[in-house]
Order: structure tokens, then sequence, then C-alpha cells
């Protein structure tokens, strides 16, 4: 089974190189609750992999910000148990990965501590951090949680309040988009209301869609139930999505991955239909939030080995 993460790990990781170009700047969705201040929407920051990841160089710790465009400077990354621990670090010939707050880089799970490992393995020449979202998610998990638990479920409960899926095109105008809307997005508010009994409304102007009057309190005793794992990997794909309902859809793996990107880039698929795609902006939009969605669930999936 190891040969085998690897495997489909470096696959990965190929992929990703044909979809980022090398000049573009890529954050990856790793956001940090604790740094937050300002209004609804400007509580959370997203960090850049480059933000959150630090190592041993040399015996010295180096910045996580110096680890763009740098040479690779290691043979090897490797999973190591530590016994008096009983978690799995990564290791850089031999020294410990550590994190923005100087915390070892560990995770009980063997197989996100290799799959971690892989993202440093497969760096070649030059150490290119937006090939490293397992990287970063794991070090904002390891650093911020759970004292961020509470910035974390007010935020979510105020995605919910503007969700992407919750405004619609003009039906007389936009009668294409429309339609698509309903169809991809509708099955999602049912099943919010059948699962969990949250009323979300919807709205095709300028105003905010109304809810049921006690949406919020099902919300928070939804978020209350679930892991510190399953929030952190709920707070990264709702800030990319832009939506709660999306993000709640995935993680309780109602939906794909691949759903999840045609729900959370309906209209702008929609305008790239209409007036043709920008290349180095709309392909690298899509293959980023593929990359979050994708390094969300799999951060989540690899804790239950």
């Amino acid at each position: 089974m190891r040969t085998s993460l690897r495997h489909v790990l470096s696959g990965a990781k190929r992929s990703l190189r044909g979809d980022f170009p090398r000049t573009a700047s890529v954050a990856v969705a790793v956001v940090s609750p604790l740094s937050s201040g300002g209004g609804a929407f400007q509580g959370a920051r997203q960090f850049s992999s480059a933000e959150t990841v630090s190592s041993f160089k040399g015996g010295q710790l180096a910045p996580a910000s110096s680890l763009r465009g740098t040479k690779r400077f290691y043979k090897e990354a490797v999973p190591v148990f530590n016994t008096d621990m009983e978690e799995w670090e990564v290791h850089l010939d031999g020294k410990t990965v550590k994190t923005p707050q100087r915390q070892v880089l560990s995770t009980p799970s063997e197989f996100l501590a290799m799959a971690v490992s892989q993202e440093w393995d497969a760096q070649e020449h030059y150490i290119e951090p937006s090939l490293m979202p397992l990287t970063g998610l794991v070090c904002a998990y390891r650093d911020q949680y759970p004292e961020c638990l509470p910035s974390v479920t007010e935020e979510l409960k105020r995605y919910l309040v503007t969700d992407t899926i919750c405004f619609r095109a003009e039906k007389d105008t936009q009668r294409e988009l429309y339609f698509q809307q309903v169809e991809l997005w509708d099955p999602l508010i049912d099943w919010m209301r059948d699962s969990f009994g949250i009323v979300v409304g919807t709205a095709d102007s300028v105003m905010l869609p109304v809810h049921g009057e006690d949406a919020l309190e099902r919300l928070d005793a939804v978020l209350n139930e679930m892991s510190d794992a399953e929030l952190c990997a709920l707070y990264s794909v709702t800030t990319v999505c832009k939506s709660l309902t999306i993000g709640l859809a995935t993680v309780k793996r109602r939906i794909t991955i691949d759903q999840a990107v045609e729900m959370a880039r309906t209209e702008e698929e929609y305008q790239i239909k209409l007036w043709g795609m920008v290349e180095g902006g709309h392909d690298v939009d899509r293959a980023h939030i593929r990359v979050q969605l994708a390094s969300a669930s799999s951060f989540l999936w690899l804790q239950e080995f």
C-alpha cells in the first residue's frame, strides 16, 4: 500500500506541474483564523504555502517565506515514527520539518505523514510551495487547532449568510445559467434541509437571501459535532468555494471533488463559454480550486489511517 500511495502522489505532482505555470503565484488555501481582524469576510486570511512551511536547513530554522525559489537542499524526505510522542514526523535528511510556530510537523497518521513527505520528496531542483498544499494544511492544523475553533465556527456561519449557491442569475435574461444553477445547486439546498434541518434561501438580486430563522443555530449544532480535522478541512474548502454548503457536502462525502468544483465554478465557467478563457488566469483558477479541494479531502481521509 505504501508503494501504491507513493505512486499516486508522484502522479498527482506531475499533473500539478502541468496545471500551474511556473510564473503563476498560486495561494494555497491554508487559512489562519487566529490572524483575523475585521468584518464578516475579512476575519480569515489565506496564507500561501510559502508562509506556512518552515524547515531546518543546515541546522538552522529557515523562515517559511525564504523557501520559495530555494534550491532543494536535502536528499530525501521520509516519515519517521516518534515513539515518545507516538506520532509520525517528516524528516529531511534526518532533520525534522518545523511549523511556522516552530513545532515539529507531526501527525498520528502514518499515511498523512507519508503524503507530506512525498510533497517534499517530489520537489526537484527548486522548492515550489504551490505543490505542497498538504504540508500547509498539516502545519495550520498543528499550530492552530483546537485554539482557533471559536473563530472558525463563527466564520463558517458567516459564509452561510452569503453562500455562493444562494445567488441566482436572472431567469429572464440568463436562462441557461439560471437553470444550470437550479440543476446543480437545488439538490444541495434540499440536502441541507433534509439532513440538518437548515433551510437555505435564494435570491436573484443584490438583496441577501432569507434563510430559515433557526438556520444559524442549527448550523452551530452541526459544527459542534464535527471533529477538529473535519472543521479544518471544511474551513479550507468553504473559503476557496465561497460556499459553506458546498464545503459541508464535500466534507460529508455527499458530493465528489469534481462535483464540488463544478458547483463552485458554475458562473465563471458560463462566462468562459460566452467570452472565452484567459490563459494564465481562468486555467490557473481551475487548477487552484481543484488542488485545494483535493488536498483538504485527502487531509481528512488520511487522518483515518
